[in-house]
């Protein structure tokens, strides 16, 4: 099971769904490098990010549920 380092953009409404699709497939567990906050972008002053260790199957789980959750993920996330 590979690993990989992803980030993840989104608007600060959208940071309530965020966690509770995190939660739902358990992507955050005990010694997980999770960070997340504000970018504190002046052109994106609502922009939040998170940053964390995840496999490829969990990645596009993640990307389907906040899709079908309405959460629009900005243009900067990488490996969407």
């Amino acid at each position: 099971m590979v690993k990989k380092f992803r980030n993840i953009l989104i608007d600060e409404k959208d940071i309530v769904t965020f966690l509770k699709v995190v939660d739902e497939i358990e992507l955050i567990q005990f010694h997980t490098n999770f960070h997340i906050g504000r970018t504190r972008w002046a052109k994106a002053p609502t922009a939040w990010y998170a940053s964390f260790n995840v496999t490829d199957k969990k990645w596009y789980k993640l990307l389907q549920l906040l899709k079908e959750n309405g959460v629009d993920l900005l243009p900067e996330t990488t490996g969407y």
